[in-house]
């Protein structure tokens, strides 16, 4: 989400090292290799934002990270969103220079665009965020004489509470249409619930961005993979419930794609999202097949006139 302000920033200082600090388990190394911009990336070491796993990362793991970190003598130190430990972190590190993201309830694009005026990086498209090598074996993975349009489908979710229990009643009826489905993602012991070129669990990181990427739809909802198919600028449908779109959804290039959803009181009201509450899942099992089927063909025709 903020790899366009990374890319700027660097663009604002090319002859700078410009180092991530990330969650290698989430694939912030693998994104950042795909990524012109970045120079280098260093693991945070912390394997969520359970209570449990944060007090023990703290008298331990974080003392590690801090005098690693400070070893490097940052020039400029930037934390695009707040919380504790960052902050403690960025307190520490006795960098020269440093910016502080303390806004929230919007996108975290937009928030790092914002934070980065502070240096004179200002908001504009970049044309080169993310080079995606093709991969030796390319037509295995994604044979070329799939009949076009080619629909790929993520029909997982990394919290429970955004998942959509009729991806594979919504195969079934895409298929019908006479499209090709393609299924991508991650699942431990998934058993394939619908028809379609199952591509679960045998993609990597850079194959999964190069497969979203060839793909003519992208049909999702709430996850990594929806956030790949608006960087890479695949039209996607894109389904909400407990979390507001604001907060996931970025403003430029929203025309191509279509956002499904179903508020309630509770999503309206969470200014960012949380790994440590779990929200009610009830309001995404609200969106119909029928209106997603609407909106992939609406996205569909649309993608054919202007092609």
């Amino acid at each position: 989400m903020v790899a366009p302000a990374l890319t700027a920033l660097k663009a604002k200082f090319p002859d700078a090292s410009l180092v991530v600090l990330g969650h290698y388990n989430r694939g912030v190394n693998k994104i950042c290799q795909l990524m012109p911009a970045v120079d280098e990336t260093i693991d945070i070491g912390l394997e969520n934002y359970q209570w449990s796993t944060v007090i023990l990362f703290m008298f331990g793991q974080f003392w590690k990270l801090l005098f690693r970190l400070r070893k490097r003598r940052f020039d400029l130190t930037v934390v695009f969103m707040p919380n504790i430990i960052r902050r403690i972190l960025l307190a520490s590190l006795g960098c020269k220079f440093y910016i502080y993201g303390t806004m929230i309830d919007d996108y975290p694009g937009t928030l790092a665009f914002e934070l980065l005026r502070l240096v004179g990086v200002g908001k504009k498209k970049q044309e080169r965020v993310f080079d995606i090598p093709k991969p030796a074996n390319a037509d295995e993975i994604l044979p070329p004489d799939l009949k076009r349009p080619v629909i790929c489908v993520h029909p997982f979710c990394g919290m429970t509470w955004r998942e959509w229990s009729k991806f594979g009643e919504l195969q079934q009826k895409l298929v019908e249409m006479g499209n090709s489905i393609v299924v991508v993602g991650r699942k431990k012991d998934y058993a394939p619930s619908g028809p379609g070129l199952n591509l679960v669990n045998k993609l990597s990181v850079t194959e999964l961005f190069g497969v979203i990427s060839q793909c003519d739809m992208l049909v999702t909802a709430d996850s990594g993979p929806m956030h790949i198919g608006f960087a890479v600028g695949t039209p996607t449908v894109a389904l909400f419930g407990p979390v507001k779109p604001a907060l996931r959804v970025p403003v430029w290039g929203n025309k191509k794609h279509k956002i499904i959803y179903k508020p309630s009181v509770e999503s309206e009201t969470i200014k960012r999202v949380t790994e440590r509450k779990e929200l009610d899942n009830m309001t995404m099992q609200k969106i119909s097949v029928k209106e997603v089927m609407d909106a992939t063909k609406t996205l569909l025709a649309k993608k054919w006139k202007m092609s």
